[in-house]
C-alpha cells in the first residue's frame, strides 16, 4: 500500500489524537486517587466546619499537545486562599467583621470598643464580645491539593504505569 505524504500526515495526526484519548482514559484511576488524597488532605490540613471545601474538590484530565495532564480544582471561593495563602481585606468599610465562636449575632445593640493592637471589637449590651474587627487578616499557606499530586510519588508512579501500559498495548497491536 502506498500513501501520499498528506495521507501519511493525516494517519499520524489520527494516531496522536487516539493516543491522547487513550492516555486520558488510562489516567482516570490516577486522577481519582489524587482527588481522594486532596479531599483527605483538606480534612487533615484545614479545620473542617461544613465539609463544603472537601466536597467541592474534583479531578479532571485535559489533553495536551504531548499527552494529557491531571487537574485538581475546588469549587468554593475560599479554596485558593487556603491553598496559596494571602491577605484578606474588607471589600466595604474599614474592618473585617469576624464573628466570635463562628456564629453571627443579629442583635442591634452592638457597641464598638477599640483595641490597642488596631481594629477593635463589637460588644453586645450583655457585655459579650460578638465580633472582632480587623483591618486585614493574613492567611498562611496551607496546601491541600498540590501535595496530592506531588507528595508520595503515587501520582508519578501511576502516570508512568499508565503510559507504559498504553505504549506496550499500542506496540503489541501493530
Amino acid at each position: 500500500m502506498t500513501l501520499t505524504l498528506d495521507q501519511f500526515r493525516e494517519n499520524l495526526e489520527q494516531l496522536a489524537d487516539d493516543f491522547r484519548e487513550q492516555m486520558k482514559e488510562a489516567l482516570k484511576p490516577v486522577a481519582l486517587a489524587a482527588e481522594l488524597r486532596a479531599r483527605a488532605n483538606a480534612t487533615k490540613v484545614l479545620k473542617q466546619r461544613s465539609g463544603d471545601l472537601r466536597d467541592s474538590i474534583h479531578s479532571s484530565i485535559k489533553s495536551t499537545s504531548d499527552g494529557a495532564e491531571i487537574l485538581l480544582r475546588a469549587d468554593v471561593p475560599y479554596a485558593r486562599i487556603h491553598e496559596e495563602g494571602g491577605i484578606i481585606r474588607p471589600k466595604r468599610g474599614r474592618y473585617l467583621k469576624i464573628p466570635v465562636n463562628g456564629t453571627s449575632y443579629s442583635g442591634a445593640d452592638l457597641h464598638f470598643q477599640s483595641s490597642k493592637r488596631g481594629g477593635g471589637v463589637l460588644i453586645s449590651s450583655d457585655g459579650q464580645i460578638r465580633y472582632i474587627l480587623k483591618e486585614q487578616v493574613k492567611i498562611t499557606k496551607r496546601p491541600f491539593m498540590a501535595p496530592a499530586l506531588t507528595d508520595d510519588g503515587e501520582t508519578k508512579a501511576g502516570i508512568e504505569d499508565a503510559a507504559v501500559e498504553l505504549l506496550t498495548n499500542s506496540i503489541s497491536s501493530t
